[in-house]
């Protein structure tokens, strides 16, 4: 086995390498001390009397700009926005124009005649029903098998008749017995001819008589009539002069409530029935008119309550007329249904005034009509302050 031994370096090349190795320490700290010494200058903190400054410098500004605005706020006048200035008077407005009916609703109060009672002429036991409704010239009733005729004369005939008989009775039955087609004569006079026309008529009821007898007729106030508190019930009995039963009051007149009227004639309609109500008019007394009302179905089951609270009907113009509509404001000088609008001129003191009568109005708005049908329509009117100067003649 071999040893080998190492033997150090020579005294030259070991000073050279130490001396290589002091200065390379050396270079090594001098670059280490450098770096460090940047490194501690940028971590040096600021001034803390350098940051206090600049923030009492703002707070200073912040306050010297609201003391400005505070004060320019106080002194300096204020001044309303757009908006809310007052908007410039208008002083004319469009003028249209429409159709108009002056249709409204009214309330009609029913007026009845009294109450009739209706009486028997004959006696017996009832073999027929009574009707509820009784019409001139057909059965009312039976009376011991019978037929009772219902006969609407304009004189209730009261008496038994023979040929050659005369008298006010015996001109209201030849006249109804015509109305009914039988060939009865004019005139005042029962005769063979009236006799003949009786005698198909109680046949065509289903009796068989051929002289006139009182027994055979139940006298009504009218063509037909409704009955209420029938005491004559089939089986019963009856005697002459007996109340057998009531026709309620024939419908007489039908009354606008609280007497409304008005100036020119209007057209009332009521239950599909029409008729001019005359100017000036609150009622209609018509007798044609009155029997198609109170012949209507709805009408004829009221009840005398719910007929006292009244029935509604319209009026309305005969026919529409044209009217203009203008504000409200534009109408002045008025008097009753009468004033004046005007046609706007250059200036105040020159419109043109125009006569109207008001026949309606809505909210804000008046219908008028031209008083003089030869003046022209105006397509404006004037408002305002416009009409300050201008009077209505």
């Amino acid at each position: 086995m071999t040893t080998e031994i190492l033997m150090p370096p020579t005294d030259e090349g070991s000073r050279n390498g130490q001396e290589d190795g002091v200065q390379g320490g050396r270079k090594a700290r001098k670059d280490n001390e450098s770096r460090g010494g940047r490194k501690d200058h940028a971590r040096r903190p600021r001034s803390p009397h350098r940051h206090a400054g600049l923030v009492w410098t703002a707070i200073c500004l912040i306050v010297a700009v609201s003391l400005s605005i505070g004060l320019c706020a106080l002194f300096l006048p204020d001044r309303a926005p757009a908006l809310l200035q007052a908007a410039p008077e208008v002083t004319s407005a469009p003028v249209s124009s429409q159709m108009y009916s002056d249709s409204r609703q009214v309330t009609l109060l029913p007026r009845r005649a009294a109450d009739r009672s209706l009486l028997s002429n004959t006696s017996g036991m009832v073999t027929g029903s009574p009707a509820s409704t009784l019409t001139s010239g057909k059965a009312a009733m039976s009376v011991d098998g019978r037929p009772v005729i219902a006969l609407a004369t304009s004189v209730p005939v009261y008496r038994n008749l023979a040929v050659g008989d005369s008298g006010t009775d015996v001109s209201a039955l030849n006249t109804e017995l015509r109305r009914l087609g039988y060939a009865a004569p004019a005139g005042t006079v029962f005769t063979q001819a009236s006799k003949n026309a009786w005698g198909g008529l109680i046949r065509a009821a289903g009796g068989n008589a051929t002289d006139f007898k009182k027994a055979d007729v139940l006298w009504i106030p009218a063509s037909s009539v409704a009955v209420t508190q029938w005491t004559a019930v089939l089986g019963g009995t009856i005697s002459e002069g007996d109340k057998i039963g009531v026709i309620p009051g024939a419908l007489q007149r039908l009354d606008i409530r609280g007497g409304q009227s008005f100036t020119d004639e209007r057209r009332l309609s009521v239950y599909g029935q029409s008729i001019t109500l005359p100017a000036g008019s609150s009622s209609v007394s018509d007798a044609g008119f009155c029997a198609k009302v109170a012949a209507n179905p709805q009408f004829s089951s009221m009840s005398e309550e719910q007929a006292a609270a009244g029935i509604t009907a319209t009026v309305s113009l005969p026919k529409p007329i044209r009217v203009l509509r203008v504000p409200a404001g534009a109408v002045f000088g008025i008097s009753g249904s009468h004033g004046c609008i005007a046609r706007p001129g250059a200036h105040s003191s020159g419109n043109v005034p125009l006569r109207v009568e008001i026949v309606g109005g809505q909210i804000g708005v008046s219908l008028v009509r031209m008083a003089d049908s030869s003046d022209p329509m105006p397509s404006r009117v004037a408002l305002g302050s416009s009409l300050a100067h201008t009077a209505c003649r």
